[in-house]
């Protein structure tokens, strides 16, 4: 990543990220193309809950994205951080809304803009509340290049669904399982697959089997499991996930404001005023 300064979100220049990538002779001719289609489909967003892309070019087999600035916490670090190492159910609902309407969007174009790789790293929740979908376009690419690449497996694989773990076709359900994987975490404190190791890591999850949750609030663990069906037809979309979650959450602005309270760096206290000397009649 570089700070840089290019098109902001609305024509006028501003503070962007821009994210560079270098497709070299291992990458594959087809991943390449694809990467392209994603970073276009990923500029075409605008909505409050994605991180945008504002901007892209390609030169000389370099990639240029354009990002928009963001502070905020990563989801995984908030997690980490929250008494207990998991947070209240009514945040993991509020960020759960936020997500499954950033997937909404995504999910809406034509063809649909698959993810691929929603999990706590993906996820910024902001000083206003508000949870925010990054890594569109990028991810999916470095899940593609997992295959070559290890230790991108080992970042990954606890949140893919196990129709993308046993290479079969990925729908916009897959996003739905990793976002159900993603809640299932912040609700629990655990990781849904953790299986000591990659490869026990990768089993667990290609067979999608995962411990229930038990003793939260009855309603978000039903939506949990529905994400998490191992068939993919059964899973709801991001659209009605997110109107459900909606539903479920009481003052959800309220709930807003405690999470950026959380996020929200404390005000800086004010200058202390100068000590002005006192008047002397000393005569040099």
């Amino acid at each position: 990543f570089y700070d840089a300064e290019g098109p902001g979100p609305h024509g006028a220049h501003s503070k962007v990220r821009l994210l560079v990538t270098r497709l070299s002779g291992e990458v594959p001719d087809a991943y390449a193309a694809t990467y392209l289609d994603d970073v276009r489909a990923a500029e075409s967003i605008r909505h409050e809950n994605v991180l945008g892309v504002v901007g892209h070019g390609f030169d000389l087999g370099v990639v240029y994205m354009a990002l928009e600035p963001y502070d905020g916490e990563l989801l995984e670090t908030l997690i980490r951080e929250s008494e207990g190492g998991r947070l209240e159910p009514r945040v993991v609902a509020l960020i759960g809304m936020d997500i499954a309407t950033a997937l909404a969007q995504a999910h809406a174009l034509d063809p649909p803009l698959v993810h691929r790789a929603v999990s706590p790293r993906e996820v910024i929740v902001d000083g206003e509340g508000r949870a925010r979908l990054s890594g569109f376009a990028i991810s999916a690419f470095m899940i593609r290049m997992s295959g070559i690449n290890s230790q991108l497996l080992e970042l990954s694989c606890g949140y893919q669904s196990p129709e993308m773990l046993k290479d079969k076709p990925v729908r916009e359900s897959t996003d739905m399982f990793s976002l159900g994987a993603t809640l299932y975490e912040a609700l629990s404190g655990a990781p849904a697959f953790d299986g000591g190791s990659v490869l026990a890591t990768v089993l667990k999850a290609s067979m999608g089997s995962f411990a229930p949750l038990r003793g939260f609030d009855p309603e978000l663990q039903d939506i949990v499991h529905a994400l998490m069906e191992r068939d993919p037809s059964a899973r709801p979309t991001a659209k009605s996930t997110a109107n459900r979650l909606a539903s479920h959450l009481r003052h959800p602005e309220s709930v807003r404001r405690s999470v950026g309270a959380r996020v929200r760096p404390p005000p800086e206290p004010p200058p202390r005023p100068l000590a002005v000397p006192s008047p002397t009649t000393d005569v040099f």
